[in-house]
């Protein structure tokens, strides 16, 4: 079994799809296409954990998650509060017009009564109960040949140490689509279900029977795993907490509705009437949007800055984000350390061109560390620029592989690229002190 813990959702997340991706698993056969299963695995959030994917490279859609989770409290089966932000979600709907396994609807009316409600009149009349189970999947299902059969099957409720932990049980859960939006709003619900109670909430946990990975999404795995570092993204975490999601519960029907004129917190109304699906594609009523300074302001800043902001949109959103983009630029110094000499030494001109004037910067941090690399002695700007960044290409080669057959014929492309770029050979060699510092300095000047 996979267990998945100890540090928050994103990078929990993160980890799951190196684990996915690492070749440890062969690809299997499904109904829809080549899979690599995981098999079983054990998921743990914290409760301050802000549960929305806001990794580089994998922006799912967080107006559809804030949506959807006000459709499960709901207890909605209808297709079409869903189907503004996602119009092809009608793929799944037997009739056109609803979902057979809809959450909300299974928790809420399916079985003949509100398992929701009952749960906690249960749990307020015996906090120490153990029967409190809600479910999702119905026998019925076995027998029918419908395109939405619940995937998640049965919840756990129950209060430890006078907060409330959820447990979700999953049959079948897909990595890459399905479990960032599972854990959103089985988070909400628990969120929900805790005020009513008068608690605060606990751990949240998901187990799943079958965690997996289609190959129609291997190539976007690969790449959220090459522009994104674990430690990166826990530090961005620990800005944030679970706190925003407290406006979803009190306007539910708002949501609904697509009423965001009536929705009662100003952040959750600004951010869903600037950032849906309409606004998104036509790329317009955002110019003047405000970031506030909180979960919602940060997914905006993350998924959403192309549509036409400038870098000085949100000082402290920018922070962030050069933290997170100095990912990529470790990256492209990734892939330069397995291209050939020239491709190397083209690169690192490009490189040096675009930062011209700027080499103060990255000679205060190396100057700054007692490393093997130092340019108090040299004069020459462009040469220095040139051998910074050739030892930085150096420094992400492969350790796994860096003193194999391969490994040689790395170097000796690096090496070549030196002679090509006129750098002696004795400036060569990896940074490995203070690396992580010279990519988020050039994050900074590369990118804005």
């Amino acid at each position: 079994m996979i267990v998945l813990n100890g540090d928050c959702f994103n990078a929990l997340y993160l980890y799951a799809l190196q684990i996915a991706i690492s070749g440890s698993e062969s690809y299997q056969k499904s109904r829809v296409g080549p899979v690599i299963n995981l098999g079983q695995a054990y998921l743990e959030i914290m409760p301050d954990d802000p549960r929305l994917i806001f990794l580089n490279h994998r922006k799912i859609n967080p107006v559809f998650a804030i949506i959807e989770s006000a459709w499960v409290l709901a207890g909605s089966n209808k297709l079409d509060p869903l189907l503004n932000e996602l119009p092809n979600f009608c793929e799944y709907s037997d009739d056109g017009e609803t979902l057979s396994g809809a959450y909300g609807n299974r928790l809420r009316s399916f079985f003949g009564f509100d398992q929701i409600n009952v749960a906690i009149e249960a749990l307020k009349n015996d906090c120490l109960s153990r029967r409190v189970v809600l479910t999702m999947f119905s026998p019925s299902d076995l027998k029918i040949n419908s395109l939405d059969v619940p995937c998640n099957t049965e919840i756990y409720l129950k209060i430890i140490h006078g907060t409330l932990d959820i447990t979700v049980l999953n049959r079948s859960n897909d990595l890459y689509l399905g479990l960032p939006y599972n854990v959103f709003i089985f988070g909400v619900l628990q969120k929900y279900i805790s005020l009513k109670l008068g608690i605060k909430i606990g751990i949240q946990r998901h187990f799943s029977d079958s965690l997996h990975l289609y190959e129609k999404n291997i190539d976007e795995a690969k790449r959220i795993v090459d522009f994104n570092k674990i430690n990166n993204v826990s530090l961005v975490s620990s800005f944030f907490n679970w706190g925003y999601s407290d406006a979803i519960l009190v306007n539910i029907q708002e949501i609904l509705n697509n009423d965001y004129n009536a929705i009662s917190d100003p952040c959750l109304a600004t951010f869903l009437k600037n950032f849906n699906r309409v606004n998104r594609l036509l790329k317009s009523g955002s110019k003047d949007f405000v970031f506030s300074n909180n979960f919602y302001g940060f997914l905006a800043y993350q998924c959403f800055s192309p549509i036409g902001y400038g870098a000085d949109s949100n000082e402290y959103f920018e922070k962030l984000r050069r933290l997170m983009m100095a990912s990529s630029i470790e990256y492209k110094f990734k892939q330069l350390s397995v291209s050939s000499s020239e491709n190397i030494a083209q690169n690192i001109i490009n490189l040096a061109n675009q930062l011209k004037g700027q080499f103060h910067v990255l000679k205060k941090i190396v100057d700054s560390n007692a490393g093997p690399l130092s340019f108090k002695n040299h004069e020459n700007e462009e040469l220095s620029l040139r051998i910074l960044l050739l030892c930085l290409v150096w420094t992400t080669l492969d350790p796994l592989t860096v003193n194999s057959a391969i490994g040689t014929i790395q170097k000796d492309e690096i090496k070549a690229a030196a002679s090509l770029l006129d750098v002696p050979l004795s400036e060569l060699g990896p940074l490995t002190l203070f690396e992580n510092e010279l990519f988020l300095a050039l994050s900074k000047l590369l990118i804005d």
